[in-house]
């Protein structure tokens, strides 16, 4: 094998490492994406230096066409980028080195996709529901979804932004939501002489 670097090529295909790789495909597949993904992401973020498609498969053992379409969704869900290497025709290959960023992104992408394509089968089922007498209640419970997937939506919407903040931010953040008490835990609150939960 002929890889640019020996050295990490000996070390990616040590017990230890090739285990890392694994289970770093094994988080994604928990995310609804596909092992080779986050096998590939795993040995481009551990990597010195950049990686072209053919020292991929060979450190990975994966096919061509696996490596390549791989690629191609990384790169749309902006979790590695391609860079130019000086007396190399190859296109190579980097992560993106944030994971939570990447991650978030990616969750968030997903889940907005759901959501759309969600509130648009409200508005057809509400339409139709609006051409058919006497069904009110039915109007009322589609509203209310439509209510929460908007909601929902906006909360997905925070947490790539939340995720772009340097350390120290989101930690702050983390704490301030750890400190949002939900009514059910308020209601088991006591209360003092006024009335006043405390």
């Amino acid at each position: 094998m002929k890889s640019q670097n020996p050295q990490f090529s000996a070390l990616i295909s040590t017990a230890e490492l090739d285990g890392l790789v694994r289970q770093f495909g094994v988080v994604f597949q928990r995310f609804g994406l596909r092992q080779s993904l986050g096998r590939i992401w795993a040995v481009l973020y551990l990597s010195p230096e950049p990686v072209n498609q053919s020292d991929l498969g060979q450190l990975l053992g994966l096919s061509s066409g696996l490596i390549s379409s791989s690629l191609r969704e990384l790169q749309k869900w902006s979790a590695i980028r391609t860079v130019s290497i000086s007396g190399s025709r190859r296109t190579h290959y980097v992560a993106e080195h944030n994971l939570l960023r990447m991650l978030t992104t990616i969750l968030a992408k997903r889940e907005m996709d759901a959501i759309r394509e969600l509130q648009i089968a409200i508005r057809q089922a509400n339409a139709r529901c609006q051409q058919t007498v006497r069904s009110h209640d039915m109007q009322d419970r589609l509203q209310a979804v439509e209510e929460s997937a908007e909601l929902y939506a906006t909360l997905a919407s925070l947490v790539p932004r939340l995720a772009r903040l340097p350390v120290r931010g989101i930690k702050r953040a983390v704490r301030l939501l750890r400190a949002i008490r939900p009514a059910d835990e308020l209601s088991d609150t006591p209360t003092n002489s006024g009335g006043m939960r405390l």
